[in-house]
């Protein structure tokens, strides 16, 4: 399962680079994603996402961490299932109000996600 460590790791960096170098595309297209839609019917993609980085957490050096980010995608997936939708739907809102420099702080922390885990899983 190291090669999903090593996809999430990509995934992350490229994100990351995103959010930092075409943040204003980054915000629109979060927006073309978010607005008005039912979320939890995505919320399925943060628990999958959850449950296979539990299962490669023993294929790492560094499975502690990884736990802990799969417990929290994991959170983050029941928290969209079973939350009020207001308190769900004001998060979305906060989040694609959010200014530019948050996006990019979120993106330099996604960033340095993906390069930590380039860099500890192999």
């Amino acid at each position: 399962m190291r090669w999903f460590l090593f996809l999430m790791a990509g995934i992350w960096t490229i994100v990351g680079i995103f959010l930092l170098v075409a943040t204003t595309k980054v915000k629109g297209i979060s927006n073309r994603l978010l607005k008005g839609k039912n979320l939890k019917a995505m919320s399925f993609l943060p628990l999958i996402e959850g449950i296979l980085l539990a299962y490669a957490a023993s294929s790492s050096r560094i499975h502690w961490f990884v736990i802990t980010i799969a417990l929290l995608a994991l959170a983050k997936g029941f928290f969209f299932i079973f939350a009020p939708e207001k308190k769900t739907k004001s998060l979305a809102d906060w989040w694609l109000k959010a200014s530019l420099s948050i996006y990019r702080l979120c993106g330099l922390v996604i960033l340095a996600l993906g390069i930590f885990f380039f860099y500890r899983v192999a």
